[in-house]
């Protein structure tokens, strides 16, 4: 798994003085979204799905990944958020950038315990003409071991070196696992320190996909293949948060997981959004 945190020029030298290793992990490792990503994905992402950026140093930094809940409101992992300006560039329109206005909604830390789960906010964005297209039943509540998923942020080599840190093309900059590890995996089988509370980790989510520092934030999408002729589903399972080895203020409820990442399953609090249900 590849994990580098820093930004601008530090991260930039960093890439520089291992150019040749990071180039051939990144051309033997990863595809790029234009080869990847099936039409019907890119439709379903395209308005709702992207990063964010904020202007520091003289350029436009990649920051995190976020996705939209409503026409004007996003969600993205609480510690994202870095006290200054951001703005929302969606996958289908790269150049475009909506600003982030204020918080709506995240949750008061309840302790260590219940870190990951506590790791999420709402945020207002401008009003923007860009339709959204997802419905109240893309957000799913089931989502069973074994699934399919797919997260989709950018790499921060292929942004600085291969797009020269062009903000306009951050989209290009996408990367996915050439390898199948796609898919969220049982407790059990991650074997892992875990809460010894079940209901804590009931909403903990691991797969074995590649993680980028961009990618906490980001909406983990699940594939759903039903039997005959019907069309696959794609669904919002969950949000990625962090490599599963990095612990930054101890214990949490998805505990160390070395090998896996870990996600959760969206709050309550933001399906509630999501759903028109919320009061």
């Amino acid at each position: 798994m590849l994990e580098v945190v820093g930004e601008g020029e530090p991260m930039k030298a960093h890439f520089r003085a291992h150019l040749k290793e990071y180039t051939a992990f990144d051309e033997d490792c990863f595809a790029r979204w234009a080869d990847i990503m099936q039409p019907e994905t890119r439709e379903f992402l395209s308005n709702n799905v992207g990063v964010l950026f904020h202007f520091s140093g003289g350029e436009s930094l990649p920051f995190c990944s976020a996705f939209r809940i409503a026409p004007n409101l996003i969600a993205t992992a609480h510690h994202c958020i870095p006290g200054v300006q951001l703005v929302f560039r969606p996958l289908g329109h790269p150049e475009q950038e909506i600003k982030v206005i204020k918080e709506v909604k995240s949750v008061v830390a309840r302790g260590d315990a219940a870190a990951d789960l506590d790791d999420w906010a709402v945020y207002q964005i401008a009003d923007t003409d860009l339709p959204y297209t997802w419905t109240p039943d893309v957000f799913a509540g089931d989502i069973l071991p074994d699934n399919a998923v797919y997260i989709f942020s950018i790499s921060e080599f292929a942004y600085f070196i291969t797009e020269q840190g062009n903000p306009d093309k951050w989209r290009d900059a996408m990367r996915f696992s050439r390898v199948n590890g796609g898919k969220l995996w049982p407790v059990l089988d991650v074997g892992a320190s875990l809460s010894k509370n079940p209901e804590l980790v009931s909403r903990c989510l691991f797969d074995r996909i590649p993680t980028f520092a961009i990618m906490s934030g980001a909406a983990i999408m699940a594939i759903r293949r039903p039997e005959g002729d019907r069309p696959a589903r794609r669904l919002i399972a969950g949000m990625h948060l962090r490599n599963g080895a990095l612990l930054s203020d101890g214990d949490r409820s998805c505990g160390t997981q070395t090998g896996f990442n870990v996600g959760v399953r969206l709050a309550p609090e933001i399906l509630a959004i999501a759903t028109g249900k919320a009061q």
